[in-house]
Formats: structure tokens, sequence, C-alpha cells
């Protein structure tokens, strides 16, 4: 009797931690996201002002890719 209180104990713990991590991965998914368009825009506001076409290219590149990867996320 003790052996599936403890069971079901540990499969209740393990339960709630997946049920938080899946909750903290959509949250982080969402915030990366935001942060990849913030990139973007970034990066037109940089090519806009004067920044060499390479450097502002770049920084788009690297703000699709935080998005794809956040979308993976989801």
């Amino acid at each position: 009797m003790n052996v599936d209180k403890c069971r079901k104990l540990v499969a209740d713990i393990f339960s709630a931690l997946a049920r938080f991590f899946d909750a903290l991965m959509s949250v982080l998914s969402v915030i990366f996201i935001l942060m990849g368009w913030g990139g973007i825009l970034l990066s037109a506001l940089m090519l806009h002002n004067g920044a060499p076409f390479g450097v502002a290219m770049t920084g788009a590149i690297l703000s699709f890719g935080i998005i794809a990867a956040a979308s993976k996320l989801r």
C-alpha cells in the first residue's frame, strides 16, 4: 500500500513539473519571438541611420533565427 502511495506522489510531482515547464516554455517562446521582431526592427533602424548593409542584415538574419527557434519551442 505504501509503495502505491509513493508511486502516485512521484507521478504527481513529475506531472506538476511537466506542466510548469510547459507553461514556462510557452512564455519564453513568446518573449523570444517578440525579441526577434525587435531585432528586425532594430536592424531596419540601423540601416536607416547609415549602418553598413552587412551589419544590419546580419542582425536581421540572427533575429529571424531567434524567431524560428522560438517557434519550435511552442
